[in-house]
């Protein structure tokens, strides 16, 4: 079984288009963490380390560890 790739990711602070590409225009991408029964939590990637991972391959069946400010959240994305 292959091991569980990590990314760092932060909490974003503001919901909505226009804090979403504030958010794009400094160089991050915005997104959001879906499961678990718990609300939607909004998240902010770096646009670099995200780039490599989706021209590497196998980004959407791939299984991540999201360290969101120190939680830890197991993710599988679902579109880009």
């Amino acid at each position: 079984m292959a091991a569980v790739q990590q990314m760092k990711a932060t909490v974003r602070p503001k919901a909505g288009k226009g804090a979403a590409r504030a958010a794009r225009y400094s160089g991050r991408v915005p997104g959001v963490i879906y499961g678990e029964n718990k609300p939607p939590l909004m998240v902010l990637l770096e646009h670099d380390d995200l780039k490599k991972r989706i021209y590497a391959g196998r980004f959407l069946t791939t299984l991540y560890e999201l360290d969101v400010d120190g939680t830890k959240h197991r993710v599988i994305p679902r579109d880009f």
